[in-house]
């Protein structure tokens, strides 16, 4: 939808990378990896030539640089999403983001903990609503009037 109305995708690849899956160790490792994987299948994986396109700014009213997620968010709040909104939307994007800076920044001992499965279905069940929500405010742009889902009876993004 977002290249409906600008020309370009927000996303540069649909496709899941090939490590992507459930953890089936629920270990630091096993976690670390899955996080990983899933913060360059969101956050990296945004097209910053797409929102080039919808003419984002690169750097803020102070001059400061902005990544890709503040620039999604500045996008979301100069087309009408309200910035409580756009910060709830985004939300899950930077938690994972976060949790990817962690493992990167530290040394961690690999511990065995069995509420990673459970973390990890939270955090992906965020991140599929925030999907759905963010499709839809797509969904209602004029352009993308005539659009059609691909998978009328899917509730949710097969992630």
């Amino acid at each position: 939808m977002f290249e409906n109305v600008w020309g370009a995708r927000l996303f540069r690849s649909h496709e899941l990378p090939e490590d992507f899956g459930w953890i089936l160790r629920a270990d630091q490792r096993e976690w670390d990896h899955f996080i990983h994987s899933f913060d360059k299948l969101l956050s990296d994986n945004i097209d910053g030539a797409a929102l080039d396109k919808a003419k984002v700014p690169k750097v803020n009213a102070k001059g400061d640089r902005l990544g890709t997620l503040n620039r999604l968010e500045l996008f979301m709040t100069t087309n009408h999403v309200q910035a409580h909104s756009a910060r709830w939307a985004l939300k899950p994007m930077r938690d994972v983001r976060a949790a990817r800076q962690k493992p990167a920044h530290a040394l961690r001992s690999n511990v065995t903990d069995s509420t990673l499965v459970l973390k990890q279905r939270d955090i992906l069940h965020d991140v599929n609503e925030i999907l759905i929500n963010i499709r839809q405010w797509l969904a209602s742009h004029p352009q993308n009037r005539s659009w059609q889902e691909p998978w009328p009876d899917a509730k949710d993004y097969p992630l």
